[in-house]
């Protein structure tokens, strides 16, 4: 099974991973964040927060960086198949 989930800062598609692993370790979780404010795909990929300029997108509540102190980026690493 796969689940798409909206990215944004991580909280969202962070408890909702950690929830549907918990239950179905087997379920595959997909981010979804627009192509213009992909913060949280680059850092998983850098392994750190990376910051990108922020951008419009018609999708405004998956826009948006991640905060400095924020315990997302490990969940989304840990987590998040895609």
């Amino acid at each position: 099974m796969f689940i798409n989930v909206q990215v944004g800062g991580g909280g969202l598609i962070s408890g909702m991973s950690a929830v549907i692993k918990h239950q179905s370790p087997t379920t595959k979780i997909i981010g979804c964040q627009p192509i213009v404010s992909d913060c949280m795909r680059q850092s998983v990929r850098a392994g750190k927060i990376v910051e990108i300029p922020a951008a419009y997108s018609l999708s405004d509540a998956t826009v948006g960086g991640i905060e400095p102190d924020a315990i997302t980026l490990q969940y989304c690493m840990e987590l998040v198949d895609e």
